[in-house]
């Protein structure tokens, strides 16, 4: 059974009235979110690296861009125009999360974001730049609560190469864990079964032999792939031959122009311990079943 989801609004959307009893006027917060830059100081026209971590309570977690069968993806909106503008957020790649019948995609721990904003390329040294955003999520145990925080930068505007601050180890940490593209993938379809998407893949030369393990991807498109049906990743015998991979359909499901997501590889060798590795695919598709 579907776990249920109690959406709880945090107060910064509406204030309690004065006969609301204290025990029901907030939610405990159980994700703290800070805003971080890598730099204490901006050029004009510069894009900014920012790093929103994530600090969420041992048992909740939150969600990847596509949630998968349950939940909703954090999102980044900067203020202080006519309307607020989201800010794309970049994500490391996702775990497999089980709720209950539901599988979905998300982080069963702490984590940090990536975005980026551009500052204006009027300002002028002495300037300073102020930005400010809110940023929401769900985050989820045996109830799920939609919570918001506002977060705020105002640094000052400089004409040389800015001074680093203090996160700026953390936010090029976050950076360095974004899976990045594999260069020279190969990532073809396999005409089949209408309700499932085979993909023979062909790792570039010197990008190094996976190994033995298993394989996930998470699709970036909401309701194309399963995500609570098994996905079939084979090893070739030979060396030479791809591997293949197949990724089952939600039915009636129109396959796009590109497939996007993200390959997960873990490896089943004890000894050496290998790193779970991560890349994003952004594979064209053709427009047939």
């Amino acid at each position: 059974m579907l776990k249920a989801l109690l959406i709880a609004l945090l107060p910064a959307l509406a204030a309690p009235s004065s006969s609301t009893p204290r025990s029901q006027e907030r939610p405990v917060p159980r994700v703290r979110a800070q805003l971080l830059s890598p730099c204490s100081e901006v050029v004009a026209g510069q894009t900014l690296n920012l790093a929103l971590a994530l600090e969420v309570d041992a048992g909740w977690h939150v969600y990847w861009r596509n949630p998968g069968e349950a939940g909703g993806p954090p999102a980044l909106k900067q203020l202080g125009g006519e309307r607020p503008v989201e800010l794309p957020l970049r994500f490391p790649a996702p775990h497999t999360l089980v709720e209950g019948e539901a599988v979905s995609y998300g982080y069963p721990d702490s984590v940090t974001l990536g975005a980026q904003v551009l500052v204006p390329d009027n300002l002028v040294a002495g300037d300073r730049f102020r930005l400010d955003l809110r940023a929401t999520w769900l985050v989820c145990n045996e109830v799920c609560l939609a919570e918001n925080q506002a977060l705020s930068l105002d640094l000052p505007v400089t004409h040389k190469a800015p001074a680093l601050s203090p996160a700026a180890d953390r936010v090029q940490h976050a950076i360095d864990a974004l899976p990045a593209p594999l260069a020279g993938l190969q990532v073809s379809k396999i005409p089949g079964d209408p309700n499932e998407l085979r993909l023979e893949l062909r790792f570039p030369a010197g990008s190094g032999d996976p190994g033995p393990g298993t394989a996930y991807f998470y699709c970036a498109t909401k309701n194309l792939v399963r995500p609570s049906a098994p996905q079939a990743w084979v090893r070739p015998e030979n060396p030479d031959q791809p591997f293949t991979m197949s990724l089952p359909l939600y039915r009636g499901a129109s396959l796009p122009k590109v497939l996007k997501g993200v390959l997960t590889l873990e490896s089943s060798v004890e000894e050496p311990v290998r790193p779970r590795l991560a890349y994003t695919i952004a594979a064209p598709l053709p427009a047939d079943r």
